[in-house]
């Protein structure tokens, strides 16, 4: 049991030291318009479009499916444009220098792990 406990201390100490260094990469990469858009619609893409063979589909007209789209568009929209402002300095928290402009600062408005993922491939 101690070797066990041991071996996942030391694991989970691992972890936290990579993820330390991860962050602390984060917070030194600034972030422009273009990549941070970039980012936000690669984790958060637009909706896939109706298509003509969809009518009927689950008891719904085409008329149905495309209003449908219409809502989930505007929902992804919306949520990048949260994402974008709280990145951008609507938020209290956000006015930091590891944060304001930066990689770690689009993690923390969106905060969504898998933007982390998209960041480090330009890190």
């Amino acid at each position: 049991m101690a070797k066990w406990l041991r071996k996942m201390y030391l694991d989970n100490h691992l972890v936290i030291i990579e993820a330390k260094d991860t962050f602390t990469r984060m917070a030194m990469k600034k972030m422009t318009t273009e990549p941070t858009n970039l980012a936000l619609r690669a984790i958060y893409p637009d909706p896939m479009s109706p298509k003509p063979e969809w009518e009927g589909q689950f008891g719904l007209s085409m008329q149905q499916h495309e209003e449908r789209f219409a809502e989930k568009l505007g929902a992804v929209a919306e949520v990048r444009k949260t994402i974008f402002d709280l990145f951008s300095g609507d938020s209290a928290t956000m006015d930091t220098e590891a944060v304001e402009g930066t990689a770690f600062g689009l993690y923390n408005a969106s905060r969504n792990t898998r933007i982390i993922v998209v960041v480090l491939a330009w890190l």
